[in-house]
């Protein structure tokens, strides 16, 4: 699974995501990728990304020399990750990335079979992640 969060100002939020993410993950799947897309923050985000490549073997940083907003954040975040699913939400912590198990404990053989992309799902950040897997998969 990639997981990715667009981020920009998002210093001080950031670090716990991608924690929490690592943690909720790599008791899902042992094929799995974080990358954080920081979107030309002028603030600390790439201080604190730095630091976190030191934490998290599994994280990847894609970098943007000028802000390209959030749409070309996600962009980014989906050209760069490399596995079958993709789940994303936004790097101000607006939702849990703890609800990702949610989504994967939906991801039934059955449903598999119905994902007309190719190789990825999009889980969009949610509330409910249960509620977003039946959006993107009917």
């Amino acid at each position: 699974m990639s997981i990715f969060f667009p981020a920009y100002n998002d210093w001080g939020t950031i670090a716990s995501l991608v924690v929490l993410a690592a943690a909720v993950v790599r008791d899902l799947t042992d094929d799995w990728e974080i990358i954080v897309v920081n979107d030309a923050s002028p603030d600390h985000t790439p201080l604190i990304l730095g630091e976190l490549l030191r934490y998290v073997p599994h994280l990847r940083i894609v970098e943007h020399e000028r802000n390209r907003g959030y749409g070309g954040a996600l962009r980014s975040g989906f050209a760069a990750a490399t596995k079958e699913y993709i789940f994303y939400t936004d790097g101000d912590a607006q939702y849990d990335p703890g609800e990702m198990e949610l989504l994967w404990q939906q991801m039934r053989p059955e449903v598999r079979k119905r994902i007309k992309t190719p190789n990825k799902l999009l889980a969009i950040s949610s509330a409910r992640a249960v509620a977003a897997s039946k959006i993107w998969i009917s």
